[in-house]
């Protein structure tokens, strides 16, 4: 059966010269987060996190500015140290018609340009079952 592309996730990636850890045991308390990966190589610290969700693109990048919002100022400055943050929407890419389609409100891209941060997509080559 044909698929049509579809929007699969939306990962905050992180990379910086100083360890994340603090901020991961932050994020870790909150049980929507999944941390897909933390580890050091060469110097450099990479931290990817994922939201649990059922839901569309604008939805989880609220989830995670709320999140980022809420996090305590010395853990925050984790975040502004970093010298990569980047919000990367995955997509599928898939076999049919319709086109997917994710709108990011204006105001959500105020947000992440605050926040320093960069947008990316990432769309996966569509994988037969």
């Amino acid at each position: 059966m044909s698929e049509a592309p579809k929007f699969l996730s939306l990962d905050l990636v992180l990379k910086s010269p100083t360890d994340l850890g603090p901020l991961v045991r932050t994020l870790e308390q909150d049980e929507r987060v999944l941390i897909l990966t933390h580890h050091a190589f060469a110097g450099e610290f990479t931290l990817m996190v994922e939201l649990a969700h059922d839901s569309d693109a604008a939805t989880l990048t609220q989830r995670f500015l709320d999140l980022i919002a809420s996090l305590p100022e010395n853990v925050f400055e984790l975040w502004k140290g970093a010298r990569q943050r980047s919000f990367d929407y995955g997509f599928e890419g898939g076999e049919t018609r319709p086109a997917v389609e994710a709108t990011l409100p204006a105001a959500l891209l105020v947000q992440i340009g605050c926040l320093g941060a960069d947008i990316t997509f990432t769309v996966y080559p569509h994988q037969t079952s």
